[in-house]
């Protein structure tokens, strides 16, 4: 019954490609359907943030979805990179580990040893009928970071739970020939929503800005890594 319904409710972060009427340069990374369960604050000149709102987060310490710390420092992830060599998942969690509140950790695929702190990053082709990932044909999935696949995506007190089968991340083989600064722009996006982080509606200057191919940067700036520090792990 879990399993049943949460596939009917997922909560997702599905980063789709540009319609057709598009110019072929610009590659759209707006969420288009959230299905209500991958909730988005509404301010469009901050950060939004992933919320799990099937868990009673909004009464937590903190209401985004995040990061255990537990006994550590800071919080820790890992992505567990399946992915050939044509996706820089290395190069955008390297960008990721800079936030000073949480530890975002590179391994190779089939190596992480963290349990439920490992998310694993694959590339396939996403069809636009993919149970996780699936748009419709004139806008076929680029990448997305599915949470709450299996279960809830996370506990009474905001935290990621469920490790490998609830929580990974896509990237789709079809799009993997663009230029590399588009490429680590989308794997950052993604990478920087499974640290918490929703769009940049109107910032050029962070790649979590929800198109790619437009001019916006392919990298975090200081506002992504404040809100990590300041809103997200800040307790």
């Amino acid at each position: 019954m879990t399993r049943r319904s949460t596939r009917a409710t997922p909560r997702r972060d599905r980063d789709p490609s540009p319609q057709a009427s598009r110019p072929p340069l610009v590659v759209s990374l707006t969420v288009t359907a959230l299905l209500a369960a991958a909730a988005f604050a509404t301010s469009t000149t901050a950060n939004n943030w992933l919320q799990c709102p099937n868990t009673g987060c909004a009464s937590a310490p903190s209401p985004y979805a995040h990061w255990s710390r537990g006994s550590l420092p800071v919080a820790e992830w890992y992505v567990e990179d399946y992915t050939g060599s044509r996706w820089p998942v290395f190069a955008a969690q390297l960008t990721w580990n800079r936030s000073s509140r949480l530890a975002s950790v590179y391994v190779p695929g089939g190596t992480c040893t963290q349990g439920n702190r490992c998310i694993p990053a694959r590339e396939r082709r996403i069809a636009p009928t993919d149970p996780f990932c699936g748009q419709t044909p004139q806008q076929p999935a680029v990448a997305c970071f599915f949470y709450g696949a299996t279960g809830p995506c996370c506990t009474a007190t905001g935290h990621f739970q469920g490790g490998r089968s609830n929580h990974f991340l896509v990237y789709n083989t079809n799009f993997a020939g663009l230029p590399f600064n588009q490429r680590l722009q989308i794997t950052c996006q993604e990478q920087g929503h499974a640290t918490g982080l929703g769009h940049r509606q109107n910032s050029l200057t962070s790649c979590m800005h929800p198109t790619v191919g437009d001019g916006a940067s392919s990298l975090p700036d200081g506002h992504d890594y404040f809100m990590l520090r300041a809103r997200i792990y800040n307790h």
